[in-house]
C-alpha cells in the first residue's frame, strides 16, 4: 500500500505510464493499491469503457486527445473537426460522470499568429458556451510551454479566463520550463498535474528526480486535486510517498 488521502483535495494517477496495459488491468492494480482516489483517463492511450470504469469506486477525469488536435487551426474544416473530437470525448466523459475534462490550448504558426488567435478564441467560446453546457462537464485548459503554443504565461491565461471563464489545469512541469510557475500559482487552478523535469525538457519524471522546487507548490496541495503524470510507472509510488509528506 502506498498512500490514500482522506478529505479535502484528491490525489490521482494518470493512465499515461500504463499506455501498454488494458484499462481494466490498470484499474484492478490501482484498486488493490488503495492509494488513489482519482484516475485520469489519458485518451491518447486508453478508451473510455463505461461499464468497466463504473464498476470501480474511483472518480475520473479525462485528458482529451492532443495528437493532431489544434483548436486554433486557421483552416476551418480542421478547426471544426478538432472541436468534434473534443465534443465526442466530452460526451464520453459525461457518461462516466467524470469530474472534469482536460484540453490543450491551440498553437500557431508565424507570421499568421493573429489569425490563429481569432480561431483559438472562437473555439474556446464554443467549448465553454456549448460543449461544456451540453454535456454538463467542467472543461479546463492546461498551460503549455512550447514557443508556438497558446497559454504559455499566466498573463495570457488570465486574459482568456476573463473572456471565457475556462478553468486552469496547472501543469507544474510545463510552468517550470516556461519560467512561469510562480505566476501561475496565483491563477486559482482547479487541478495540478505533478511531475518533475530538468526545467528545459518535458520529461515527466517522478517527483525529486528533476530540478523543480516543489516547496512553492505545497500550499496549493491542501485544496486542489493533484494528478501525478509520470511517464515511468516505476516512479509512481515514490512520487506519491513524497507528495504525501506535504499533505
Amino acid at each position: 500500500m502506498c498512500f490514500r488521502k482522506d478529505g479535502g483535495s484528491m490525489i490521482g494517477i494518470s493512465t499515461l505510464p500504463y499506455y501498454e496495459s488494458d484499462i481494466s488491468d490498470i484499474l484492478n492494480y490501482l484498486a488493490d493499491q488503495r492509494y488513489v482516489e482519482i484516475v485520469e483517463i489519458y485518451a491518447e492511450c486508453h478508451d473510455i469503457p463505461n461499464d468497466t470504469l463504473n464498476s470501480f469506486d474511483f472518480e475520473y477525469t479525462v485528458h482529451a486527445p492532443t495528437n493532431d488536435i489544434n483548436i486554433s487551426s486557421n483552416l476551418e474544416r480542421i478547426r471544426t473537426a478538432c472541436l468534434d473530437v473534443i465534443e465526442d470525448y466530452a460526451m464520453r466523459a459525461s457518461l462516466i460522470d467524470a469530474k472534469r475534462m482536460v484540453i490543450h490550448p491551440g498553437y500557431f504558426i508565424d507570421p499568421f499568429k493573429e489569425r490563429f488567435v481569432e480561431s483559438h478564441r472562437r473555439s474556446l467560446s464554443y467549448i465553454t458556451d456549448n460543449i461544456s453546457i451540453e454535456y454538463s462537464i467542467e472543461i479546463a485548459i492546461e498551460n503549455m510551454f512550447w514557443p508556438f503554443s497558446f497559454i504559455r504565461t499566466a498573463e495570457e491565461y488570465r486574459e482568456i479566463n476573463e473572456l471565457y471563464g475556462i478553468p486552469l489545469i496547472l501543469d507544474i512541469g510545463h510552468a517550470a520550463i516556461s519560467g512561469e510557475l510562480e505566476n501561475f500559482l496565483s491563477c486559482n487552478p482547479v487541478e495540478l498535474h505533478i511531475h518533475d523535469n530538468n526545467r528545459r525538457d518535458d520529461e515527466h519524471l517522478g517527483i525529486g528526480l528533476g530540478k523543480i522546487d516543489f516547496s512553492q507548490v505545497i500550499p496549493l496541495l491542501k485544496d486542489k486535486d493533484a494528478i501525478i503524470e509520470v511517464k515511468n510507472k516505476d516512479h509512481l509510488c515514490e512520487s506519491i510517498q513524497i507528495l504525501s509528506k506535504f499533505l
